[in-house]
């Protein structure tokens, strides 16, 4: 007889109700769960782009239209974490929940795998190690001024909590975030209004 692990991996697992997180306890109380946590910010931003990659178009002057799309409770909801690690450590141990950070993808992206196989008991070993290969890559496009500062208005508190909580680039994602909105208020992110010799 051989055995393995199996798993499986979506983003749509941060949507899911307190009633079906019972449920998949009930099936598998011994699960390993692994949760990787963007930027709150680039994730909105970067669910909005991937949108255009399933025949959406990509509006980039209505403010109005961007807001309706993060508001949505398909892009809200998988954009709170604390709301998504609260609900599964209400039926799972701390033990069996990883959490990590999508920037170790490509800051770190060796200790995350290695960090991850040890979690779900894995061999670490070389066929593991295409780290690499970059899968359902959206188109890179700016954000625009107006559509950042919506952003951070909004993720602001989370950012702290987070930071709060965990540390690490989370802390660094709060740092960047204010760092951001002390330029828009003293216009330190503005060009001199003239060039002198």
């Amino acid at each position: 007889l051989q055995t393995g692990i199996t798993g499986d991996i979506t983003p749509s697992y941060s949507i899911l109700t307190r009633e079906d997180i019972a449920r998949m306890h009930r099936m598998n109380p011994q699960m390993r769960l692994i949760f990787l946590m963007r930027n709150p910010i680039e994730r909105a931003w970067s669910h909005y782009r991937f949108s255009e990659m399933r025949g959406g178009s990509l509006v980039l002057n209505d403010l109005d239209e961007f807001k309706t799309f993060v508001d949505s409770p398909r892009q809200e909801l998988r954009s709170n974490y604390l709301r998504t690690i609260d609900l599964y450590l209400e039926f799972f141990d701390s033990s069996q929940l990883l959490l990590g950070f999508y920037d170790a993808i490509t800051d770190q992206p060796e200790a995350l795998l290695s960090e991850i196989l040890k979690h779900i008991g894995a061999k670490d070993t070389a066929e593991h190690r295409n780290v690499l290969e970059i899968n359902n890559k959206s188109r890179e496009v700016d954000i625009p001024e107006s559509y950042r500062k919506y952003l951070e208005s909004k993720y602001y508190n989370d950012l702290k909590e987070l930071a709060n909580r965990y540390g690490g680039y989370a802390s660094r994602w709060l740092s960047f975030s204010e760092k951001k909105q002390a330029e828009q208020a003293d216009g330190a992110n503005r060009l001199p209004p003239v060039a002198h010799p």
